[in-house]
């Protein structure tokens, strides 16, 4: 009785010596696939011969591929997904392809009079065989797939940057930019700094409530911050959780560094201030400044906001103070807002103007005590940030 190994041995030297008729059928199932009507006839044959050499292979027992063919299925999955073949296509083809060749072994396998055992062992082998090349066609495929997307995000971020930080090469007013900006056009910065986890909510509610001006937002990470191009401002009341979220523009994609610098104040006035969802300068005011001059403001909580707090009264009088201020100086609205008696808040306003010397009708010493309260709050919130972070 005939040897099973013997047997597809001589039938996989009849495949071989008919390789170019088994590759002119596979080319020809090509061309019910108009995804594959751009590629090259040559490049099609190149790969109907390594599949007739992995069958010949197989049906020898072989593992792997002979060393003449230049190019395995990894490789080829690789080179479809870069012309642009979709992938279920490449599947579909690729299964067909295979249908055809098993075909082609039971005919050879007849023809060369063979036993049906060595028949049914060969197509067991053809089969796994095809089950981990298009495994590893996909494999490539998907793995270049991957490098595009690398890829452009790459090219979109060097261009982000490049808007940020002012270094677009120079050009006519009406060139067009990548991604749909115009040099002429208006945008907006934003700026956020969020956790790697918050980052994909708040990237697409920036993408919702920023598209705009013909454009779809532009964002992404850098370092520990979002940041991006808007093609509209946000609304001030734009859900976006417990992060700070600074917005400055508008301006030209030349001038969008000065709003990137600017949105970097705003965020960092926002976060002292203890604030959450959108700031820009109308919010912030005074703010940025408050904040960034520490030796203006550390001498005006000295004269102001020091003596308050060293007395047994001093959070009361501070918060007090603070909300008198908010509420226009009215007594009452004070009173209402701190759950007490009018003549609660008097009697501590009373005490402050005692305490600090403070005068509170001049205009000028009005301000200084509002700097020190705001600069004492921004301190506060900082440390206690610091504290849960660290």
């Amino acid at each position: 009785m005939p040897d099973v190994a013997d047997e597809l041995r001589a039938v996989s030297a009849a495949v071989d010596a008919r390789s170019e008729e088994l590759v002119d059928r596979q080319f020809a199932a090509h061309s019910r696939h108009p995804a594959y009507a751009g590629i090259e006839e040559a490049d099609l044959r190149r790969s109907g011969r390594r599949n007739v050499s992995r069958m010949v292979a197989v049906l020898r027992g072989d593992l792997g591929l002979p060393e003449a063919v230049p190019e395995d299925e990894y490789a080829t999955g690789r080179r479809r997904a870069l012309q642009g073949v979709p992938a279920d296509q490449m599947s579909a083809l690729f299964r067909e392809v295979y249908a055809t060749l098993r075909e082609a072994f039971v005919e050879i396998a007849r023809a060369e009079g063979i036993g049906v055992e060595a028949i049914m062992t060969g197509l067991q082998w053809l089969w796994r065989s095809a089950d981990e090349t298009t495994s590893a066609m996909l494999t490539g495929y998907h793995s270049a797939e991957l490098d595009q997307v690398r890829a452009a995000e790459s090219r979109r971020m060097s261009f982000l940057t490049a808007v940020l930080l002012g270094t677009l090469p120079p050009g006519g007013e009406d060139d067009p930019l990548d991604y749909g900006l115009r040099r002429t056009g208006r945008y907006w910065v934003v700026r956020a700094r969020v956790a790697p986890e918050q980052r994909a909510g708040l990237e697409r509610t920036l993408t919702a409530a920023g598209r705009g001006g013909g454009i779809d937002p532009l964002l992404g990470p850098v370092d520990d911050e979002l940041v991006g191009v808007l093609g509209r401002a946000l609304p001030a009341d734009l859900d976006c959780g417990d992060v700070v979220v600074a917005v400055d523009g508008d301006g030209t994609p030349a001038e969008l560094h000065r709003a990137y610098a600017a949105a970097g104040e705003l965020l960092a006035a926002g976060e002292r201030a203890g604030r959450r969802g959108v700031v820009d300068r109308a919010a912030l005011g005074l703010r940025v400044v408050v904040y960034d001059r520490t030796d203006l403001g550390e001498h005006l909580c000295a004269r102001y906001v020091a003596p308050l707090r060293a007395g047994r009264m001093g959070t009361d009088l501070v918060r007090t103070l603070r909300t008198y201020l908010a509420h226009h100086r009215s007594v009452p609205e004070t009173a209402r807002a701190l759950t007490v008696h009018p003549n609660t808040v008097r009697y501590r306003i009373e005490r402050v103007v005692a305490l600090t010397g403070a005068d509170l009708t001049d205009t000028e010493q009005l301000a200084e005590v509002w700097w020190a309260l705001e600069y004492d709050h921004g301190r506060a919130v900082h440390s206690t940030t610091t504290a849960v972070t660290g």
